[in-house]
């Protein structure tokens, strides 16, 4: 797994960070790319997911976090797990277990 971290700042749209993403990805074959676990990361996350690509969240703080970050990400249940980080699994199955 290599990570590449995606620029943001509070004024970065999650349509900004989708395209930093896109490009990052294509950059070499084991890509994760990293976004913050904010509204606009977690958007930029679950397009990107949906476009295939695998997905790093940084921390979550809060069970409000962890939740958003399932949210974003459970349509990958049935998907390869390479295209999701090994904490957000570890996340979104703690959050089914608690649901």
């Amino acid at each position: 797994m290599c990570p590449f971290e995606v620029f943001s700042d509070l004024k970065t749209s999650a349509e900004q960070m989708f395209a930093q993403g896109q490009d990052m990805f294509t950059w070499i074959p084991n890509a994760y790319i990293k976004y913050p676990c904010t509204h606009e990361g977690l958007r930029a996350a679950q397009r990107s997911v949906g476009q295939g690509m695998r997905v790093n969240i940084t921390l979550c703080f809060s069970q409000e976090q962890a939740a958003a970050v399932y949210a974003a990400t459970k349509g990958t249940r049935n998907q390869p797990m390479s295209r999701l980080s090994l904490a957000g699994s570890m996340i979104k199955e703690k959050m089914a277990s608690t649901s």
